[in-house]
């Protein structure tokens, strides 16, 4: 297809609906929102969405909504299942589905397999083709495995999170998973240069060589860590993304965890992406983060406590283990 893919998104969670439209953005997607039923009812009519993605637990009966369309409307319809739901295989309007929770792949896939559907029916002109296709999450064969804690106590496969006013303890934390031979990508309030420098300073390297300052010693050779540095900014510009763009954030963490066999994601301000968007957006992206990579990948996110909620917090710890470079012992104090 020539034309951008219309997607509609109907989905009742401000910050899914968000996010689920940036990343669709990025992809070259054009997006239009609805957070209720009858909303949508009016986008399928006015916009005429080539895809519909539409959450099964709508208020007011999404899949008789659905199965309801009428089949020359245009739109096919994507669901986000919840639970053990299933895709209904007696529709030709529904045409795919994903579970919660889902990544960023999970949604490029459903939208990218549907245009492909669609494109073929317009060069063979039948519609000949599978009545739906499910996308689920699973865990790529190619990663390692988790594997034994170092003598820092950090593990590779983990995720933690550290409570400070401005970033400093996490780079602590940094050095300690640098060990494993692995490819951090650090997504920085601060200049992007500042954060390379300390990756370059002599304390740093010392520890990657064991605590041997002298330069080229036998145990530098075995590190192979490799660094990445962005930044955010208001807006875009060059070495910065657009801290509101969250989608472009998650698309960029979910490219450096495909390319790379030992991915370390660390977020060293979330204060200011919480400042710059609002909780629930932040919160919802991290958690995406950590649910899609699994035990695939660690992240690691620096946050100031005050401006968490306990509840904001106990949701982080469930996920993640609260590290403290004071005793360099991680522990988990979220609620089981």
């Amino acid at each position: 297809m020539t034309e951008s893919t219309k997607v509609l998104i109907v989905e009742d969670n401000d910050a899914i609906r968000e996010i689920i439209a940036q990343v669709l953005d990025v992809d070259g997607c054009e997006t239009r929102k609805a957070s209720t039923l009858e909303e949508a009812a009016k986008e399928i009519d006015s916009f005429k969405p080539h895809i519909t993605i539409l959450d099964t637990r709508m208020p007011g009966g999404a899949l008789n909504f659905a199965q309801g369309l009428d089949p020359d409307c245009g739109t096919k319809v994507i669901l986000i299942l919840s639970g053990k739901e299933e895709i209904p295989k007696d529709s030709n309007i529904i045409v795919g589905g994903f579970h919660k929770p889902f990544k960023s792949s999970d949604i490029l896939d459903a939208v990218r397999a549907q245009r492909e559907d669609m494109k073929a029916e317009r060069t063979s002109g039948t519609k000949d083709r599978p009545r739906f296709r499910f996308f689920f999450l699973g865990k790529s064969k190619t990663q390692e495995p988790q594997e034994e804690p170092d003598d820092g106590g950090l593990m590779f496969g983990k995720n933690y999170l550290v409570l400070e006013d401005s970033p400093s303890d996490v780079y602590e934390a940094v050095r300690m998973m640098a060990v494993h031979n692995c490819d951090i990508f650090v997504i920085t309030a601060d200049r992007p240069k500042s954060v390379k420098d300390r990756f370059e300073s002599k304390s740093f390297l010392k520890t990657l060589r064991g605590g041997n300052s002298d330069e080229g010693s036998p145990e530098e050779e075995s590190v192979k860590t490799t660094y990445k540095v962005t930044g955010l900014a208001p807006r875009e510009r060059e070495g910065y993304m657009d801290v509101s763009r969250l989608g472009t954030l998650m698309a960029e963490i979910m490219n450096h965890a495909k390319t790379s066999v030992r991915p370390v994601i660390v977020i060293d301000n979330l204060t200011y992406i919480i400042e710059s968007n609002n909780m629930n957006l932040a919160l919802t992206l991290v958690y995406q983060v950590m649910t899609s990579l699994q035990m695939r990948s660690s992240v690691i996110v620096s946050v100031r406590e005050s401006i968490l909620t306990e509840k904001d917090k106990n949701l982080l710890l469930s996920r993640m283990e609260l590290y403290k470079p004071d005793n360099a012992e991680p522990q988990n104090k979220g609620k089981e």
